[in-house]
């Protein structure tokens, strides 16, 4: 594999989270410090991460966000099912959760 392709840049990591990129420039830091997002690699180029620290990162992320929705009392069950296809679509591999 190319060493291009081990590389994710902001606009995909918003896109699969399902954000714009300008709104994920804004959470970038949050997301590292409050939800264990991996840091950016080194560089003065456009932010970039190793693509398998942030598929390792979007999987666990999105069964915590799940997770809280299902047990913060405030469920409702579109959020819930939104939670889930996301989850499915960023990670197909993920089995789902009945």
């Amino acid at each position: 594999m190319p060493l291009k392709d081990n590389i994710i840049e902001a606009a995909e990591v918003a896109q699969a989270l399902g954000w714009t990129r300008p709104y994920f420039q804004r959470k970038r830091t949050e997301l590292m410090l409050e939800h264990g997002m991996p840091s950016p690699l080194p560089g003065k180029r456009l932010c970039r991460w190793h693509r398998d620290g942030i598929d390792a990162w979007l999987k666990d992320y999105g069964t915590r966000r799940t997770h809280a929705l299902m047990t913060d009392g405030k469920t409702d069950r579109v959020s819930i099912d939104r939670s889930r296809l996301h989850l499915a679509y960023v990670n197909p591999d993920m089995e789902q959760r009945a």
